[in-house]
């Protein structure tokens, strides 16, 4: 059995995780539990567990640091972050800490126990695969990340048995599809490349759903070497009933070429949403890709929001979808682009709005989580439309009598009435005609916006002059009027008399008594 240690500083949700996972249907058991990183780290000395799953942020140590200090320790540990809203970010972070898996709070059952299925069979993979050893490991990420020298690459090359003298070097990614992301596939598909070992081809699982492939060229038989691997693609996958996306990266006739094509390969894997599993694609499919920026119409998209038509809507993401991003010859950067535009406006409509329910779900962080792990352009489509709706269903309540712009409308002359704002400038904060902005309100509130906030602000200095000694001067500006006369002659049309006079019979009144 594997063991497991458990890090969290509120006991509740400590508890929680203990009881919510069959751990030893899983094969594992939890050896402590701990309330900081540094009572974690004693423990651990003690006892040593292969899988933590630990808090980020906790007192005397938070997760990130304990983790650095276990992995001082040990380099065969997996680890699972738990992250709360505010801490997303930081947990970002840890990705390049090799983090196995980090989750938000609250914690979803059987996300962490998927967690943990990876955790255990990164585990295995580790104990079958002893001949890949850490040092190896290192330099395999080292070649990927493209920082080696050319003297650093013949020597990774050598320590494979791969001589580069007079050779250039083919490089070549494939991607598995989600269900076939097994140990089991693992074993069956590196057998089967196993049979094309004649071709000098060499295999690296790289993750659990990605493998390198890497074969020396004679400099008198370059060619061809793209069709080698679609041709290799197509037998795996028929074969082995897989699907899968390959990128090709440019020939290296030369070790200082390397940083070029593993920097070309990576920018392939980028056209996966757009191009999907059983593709093979290599530099020439991103040649005169259109790079610039895909439109993204903020002010109508917060129209069709606010005006509540969700065909219109859906209407319009499609269309940015269908039109620009399922364009045949657009890039995957201004794609990306696109994608990051939609969720910030997403984002801002709701902070805007203050869409307290949906904000609770974190709706923003997980959307960008799903549309990490969206496989699709038609996916990433139907995202953001199940989201559009979404925030329409709570924009427009069917108990509320007045529409999402109108009450924020009054929100905002609750919270700024002493401050010199008008109609104009609001209309287009929020994207909208002034005059139909201004029809609207009537219609809504039964008097003019200008009235609204006159009334607004002497209502507020009614209360200031019943209730505090304030000189009534220091009222009138305290509400927002810079000019008392100004204020006296509002004030007396709202309530039938004057500020000095209301403040008379108060006085009056509290001598009478």
């Amino acid at each position: 059995m594997y063991k497991v240690s458990l890090v969290e500083d509120e006991e509740l949700i400590l508890q929680g995780i203990d009881r919510i996972i069959d751990w030893e249907g899983l094969g594992l058991t939890v050896v402590h539990k701990a309330h900081d990183g540094v009572e974690a780290l004693k423990l651990w000395e003690k006892e040593p567990a292969d899988i933590v799953i630990t808090d980020i942020n906790m007192p005397e140590m938070d997760g990130l640091r304990l983790i650095e200090e276990l992995q001082k320790k040990s380099k065969n540990l997996r680890f699972i972050i738990l992250s709360g809203y505010d801490e997303f970010e930081y947990a970002r972070r840890a990705i390049g800490m090799k983090v196995e898996e980090y989750i938000l709070k609250p914690i979803d059952e059987e996300k962490l126990e998927e967690a943990l299925k990876k955790a255990i069979n990164s585990l295995e993979q580790y104990g079958r695969q002893k001949r890949e050893t850490i040092d190896f490991r290192t330099k395999l990420e080292g070649f990927m990340n493209g920082d080696m020298e050319a003297e650093e690459y013949k020597n990774f090359f050598e320590s494979i048995g791969i001589e580069t003298e007079n050779s250039g070097i083919s490089l070549a990614r494939m991607k598995l599809q989600a269900n076939e992301k097994t140990v089991n596939m693992q074993e069956k598909l590196m057998a089967a490349l196993a049979a094309y070992e004649k071709d000098n081809l060499y295999a690296f699982y790289l993750r659990m759903d990605e493998i390198l492939l890497l074969r020396p060229i004679d400099y008198g038989s370059i060619t061809g070497i793209n069709d080698y691997y679609r041709k290799l693609q197509n037998k795996l996958e028929a074969n082995l009933k897989i699907s899968s996306f390959m990128t090709v990266a440019p020939l290296s006739k030369t070790l200082e070429e390397l940083p070029f094509a593993l920097d070309t390969m990576k920018s392939l894997q980028k056209y996966f949403m757009i191009e999907g599993y059983g593709s093979c694609i290599d530099l020439n499919h991103i040649v005169d890709r259109k790079t610039k920026d895909i439109l993204v119409d903020e002010g109508r998209l917060h129209k069709l929001l606010l005006g509540g038509d969700k065909k219109a809507a859906v209407d319009y993401i499609e269309d940015l979808f269908i039109n620009n991003a399922g364009e045949e010859r657009i890039s995957a950067d201004a794609l990306f682009q696109m994608i990051f535009k939609l969720s910030m406006i997403l984002q801002e409509i709701m902070e805007e709005f203050d869409l307290v329910k949906i904000k609770k779900r974190n709706t923003i962080l997980k959307l960008v989580d799903k549309l990490n792990q969206a496989e699709h352009i038609s996916t990433i489509k139907s995202l953001f439309t199940t989201e559009i709706i979404d925030i329409m269903d709570e924009l427009h309540k069917e108990n509320s009598k007045l529409t999402p712009v109108i009450k924020q409308l009054l929100k905002e002359i609750q919270e700024n009435y002493k401050g010199d704002f008008n109609l104009k400038t609001l209309a287009h904060k929020y994207h909208m005609n002034t005059s139909y902005l201004g029809q609207l309100f009537q219609k809504e509130m039964g008097c003019s916006f200008s009235q609204y906030v006159t009334n607004y602000k002497n209502s507020i200095a009614r209360e200031l002059i019943l209730n505090t000694n304030m000189r009534i001067n220091d009222i009138a500006k305290e509400v927002g009027f810079t000019d008392t006369s100004y204020f006296y002659r509002k004030f007396k049309q709202c309530y039938g008399i004057s500020p000095a006079s209301l403040r008379e019979m108060k006085e009056y009144n509290s001598a009478e008594k």
